[in-house]
């Protein structure tokens, strides 16, 4: 949890008790842990992260970037010791979130990068721009994956599939879906009213459903 007075604490569940207590520089918002749940991470306004120990919280040091204050999105890898950052700077960046060094290139677009998203097995990252394109990478080397996926507008959200097989990203007024294997779209797409929505498919990859700020909730199939 992360509390008004700067402290993030880690807590155990079953001993209902408070395992770990850290005073931040900043409030720290986005939480998430590692799949091994040794590590948690924050990704406003900068990337933090911490290793978890036995009643202590460990810093990791990630090194400040010059020229990348805000930090859009994160997401962490569900098999890698990798962390994702969508960047107002026109990038996204690959961390190792154990010792908080970089893992390969810079991941450019030509304006705002908003969203990233990891698959499901941890090969492909997506990236979303307000440069109206998404980008597919190799997650463990940061090379192109595919060519650019052009959208309408700026793209405010990536979500893989649960099978990999499928990518949807949400424009302003739609969300697109995409086939991972051809780079081709799949179907017109749902249109939607509002700001960016949230993106979850079900766990059989039968239904989509997306939330926003103007209309609430829905499902799509």
């Amino acid at each position: 949890m992360s509390a008004g007075d700067q402290l993030l604490r880690v807590c155990d569940v079953p001993e209902s008790r408070v395992i770990g207590e850290l005073r931040t520089d900043v409030q720290a918002f986005g939480l998430q842990f590692s799949a091994d749940s040794h590590y948690v991470l924050s990704r406003w306004p900068a990337v933090h992260g911490w290793r978890v120990g036995s009643g202590a919280l460990d810093p990791v040091p990630f090194a400040p970037i010059r020229g990348l204050i805000n930090t859009y999105d994160m997401d962490i890898s569900p098999n890698l010791p990798l962390v994702a950052t969508a960047h107002y700077g026109n990038r996204a960046l690959i961390h190792d979130f154990r010792t908080g060094g970089r893992s390969g290139p810079v991941l450019q677009h030509t304006r705002a990068v908003q969203a990233v998203s990891f698959s499901d097995d941890g090969r492909m990252l997506a990236t979303g721009s307000r440069d109206t394109t998404v980008r597919l990478w190799e997650a463990a080397t940061g090379r192109p994956a595919g060519p650019k996926l052009p959208h309408p507008g700026r793209v405010n959200e990536v979500e893989f599939s649960n099978d990999g097989s499928m990518l949807a990203c949400a424009t302003p007024n739609a969300v697109h879906l995409w086939d991972v294997a051809t780079a081709s779209a799949r179907g017109p797409g749902f249109a939607h009213h509002g700001s960016t929505p949230e993106l979850l498919f079900s766990e059989d990859d039968t239904f989509l459903a997306l939330s926003n700020e103007r209309e609430g909730n829905r499902t799509l199939s």
